[in-house]
């Protein structure tokens, strides 16, 4: 958890509701990106490093709240440490391009060893992505 979700809605003007959803989608993609729907937030919007999209479309200074607020987010997702599915991957297989956790599925994608992990549950699965060539 963050120095405090708390505090980092007090420094930006956002309720613990706000930043609690954003911090919950950041870590869901490991701080790389997050999609949000929140009025506090401008709407409909997502973030990723250098770019933030909101619906408050002409809402300026908004933007830039959020945009900073996902960013101070996204520095302290990234500094958790990995999830235990990848502990055991990362052994074997070195640092993944990406991983994350959607919809109850953890996965990691290992691009030097053409390699996608799945964990569905207790259920782990290895997919080569080599392709046909």
């Amino acid at each position: 958890m963050p120095n405090s979700l708390q505090t980092l809605a007090d420094q930006y003007g956002f309720s613990l509701g706000a930043i609690t959803m954003l911090w919950t989608g950041l870590q869901a993609s490991q701080g790389r990106q997050v999609q949000f729907n929140h009025p506090e937030l401008g709407g409909l919007g997502q973030w990723q490093p250098g770019q933030t999209m909101i619906g408050d479309l002409f809402n300026g200074p908004l933007k830039v709240r959020v945009e900073q607020v996902c960013a101070a987010l996204a520095q302290q997702v990234r500094q958790l440490p990995p999830p235990p599915l990848l502990d055991n991957f990362m052994a074997l297989y070195g640092e993944p391009r990406f991983s994350g956790l959607q919809n109850g599925l953890k996965y990691a994608y290992f691009p030097q060893h053409q390699l996608l992990v799945v964990q569905q549950g207790e259920r782990v699965r290895k997919f080569n992505t080599a392709g046909d060539t």
